[in-house]
């Protein structure tokens, strides 16, 4: 599977540090951008950061009045490994780190976040024949997010920190997705899917479920042992409300709709790649979170 999502990017709050898993990072904000050679396995890592701004109302955002600004990075680490002919397993595991800063005050969390893990299985594989004008491949795809990061990491008062401050979700998250991609020549479309269904953690907050749809098109050029492949795309993002007890959830949830262009460079065994998305519509949180950009770094080593 070309695109393999990081383990759950929990969001920074607004205001009164509520449970805010709404904005840029939160709907997705796993995206990993092109894969490529699909056909090898491959070790690597990944470093992303998301910004957005977060306030109290539409309005705030709208007037800048008491915004905060909160950015997340995050440093991946990632694996593929093919079990037999039509079987991919594929892994991340995320360090993370919170910067939030508005209102006067300032916050930062790092860890370790929740470990992912998902089979694909080849449903469909053209061979790489002269005589196919076409080629193709598709991939279903199944898996599990673990609750391996701490999710109740305290302040200097001895209070439990909110969820959006957590590395981790503390729950057992389902993964499920299909990839799709055709080529012809040079030129390359591919099509990926992600949805996460989310259980309730220990403390009986539930996250939102969450679906990823991205396309790409991006081309190959060959030149002597090198390989570039610039592409460009859309991706949408959705996320249902949240669930918690205390029932803080006006400000979760909702859609955006992002475009990113970038660009993968292989060599040998090393891939280099590079991508960078914007926000073309958007509304988080009821209109209370601002996304901007995002981007991402990657290299990988392929055997």
């Amino acid at each position: 599977m070309r695109t393999l999502y990081t383990a759950v990017v929990l969001l920074l709050c607004a205001g009164t540090l509520q449970a805010c898993d709404v904005c840029g990072c939160s709907v997705g904000g796993q995206y990993a951008g092109i894969l490529p050679q699909f056909h090898r396995n491959f070790i690597g890592t990944r470093i992303s950061g998301q910004t957005f701004r977060t306030a109290h109302s539409a309005w705030a955002l709208a007037n800048d009045y008491e915004v905060s600004e909160e950015v997340v990075y995050s440093i991946d680490l990632l694996a593929r490994m093919y079990v037999g002919r039509r079987i991919q397993i594929l892994g991340v595991v995320p360090y993370l780190n919170f910067q939030r800063n508005g209102e006067g005050s300032t916050a930062n969390t790092s860890g370790f976040g929740d470990v992912a893990i998902m089979a694909s299985y080849v449903l469909l594989q053209s061979d790489a024949h002269p005589q196919h004008r076409w080629q193709q491949q598709l991939l279903l795809s199944g898996g599990l997010k673990m609750p391996t990061g701490p999710s109740r990491l305290m302040d200097g008062s001895g209070l439990v920190l909110p969820a959006g401050l957590q590395p981790g979700t503390g729950s057992w998250d389902m993964l499920t997705g299909v990839n799709y991609t055709i080529r012809q020549g040079a030129w390359a479309l591919n099509t990926d899917i992600l949805a996460r269904f989310n259980t309730a953690s220990q403390n009986a907050y539930r996250f939102g479920n969450r679906l990823s749809a991205s396309t790409r098109l991006f081309y190959w050029q060959k030149t002597g042992k090198s390989t570039l492949l610039p592409h460009t795309g859309a991706l949408l993002e959705l996320a249902n409300r949240d669930v918690d007890p205390a029932g803080l959830t006006e400000a979760t949830g909702g859609y955006a709709v992002w475009g990113s262009l970038g660009a993968d460079w292989i060599y040998g065994h090393f891939a280099l790649g590079a991508n960078y998305l914007i926000p073309i519509h958007q509304y988080l949180g009821t209109g209370r979170t601002e996304s901007r950009q995002r981007w991402n770094l990657s290299i990988n080593y392929l055997f």
